[in-house]
């Protein structure tokens, strides 16, 4: 719930500009991405991690980072990525062997 919240507030900052502050990065941006980033991996499954995808201007900020950063990291725009593996998050446990779309 409270991530939730979190990453709400990350979104109405946003907004529609490139970076948190405006047009050019700061250090909000270094923050946001290292946070969202980590949310948004494609390794485990939570209700967390949906929120943020459903977050389109949060998912663009991170994928510009990414290519800024991180150019050879296999990343890809996590709108477009299920969990890959069978791990998901549950009442904050790991569970393995599930099926991620449950």
């Amino acid at each position: 719930m409270l991530g939730g919240r979190s990453l709400a507030a990350l979104w109405t900052l946003l907004a529609d500009r490139p970076y948190v502050m405006g047009d050019r990065m700061s250090a909000t941006d270094a923050t946001a991405f290292a946070l969202v980033a980590g949310v948004l991996t494609p390794f485990f499954d939570s209700p967390l991690r949906r929120s943020a995808q459903r977050h389109s201007n949060l998912v663009a900020h991170t994928d510009r980072m990414m290519r800024r950063f991180y150019p050879a990291h296999p990343w890809t725009s996590a709108e477009r990525r299920p969990a890959r593996t069978g791990l998901s998050l549950r009442k904050g446990r790991i569970i393995a062997g599930t099926n991620s779309k449950s």
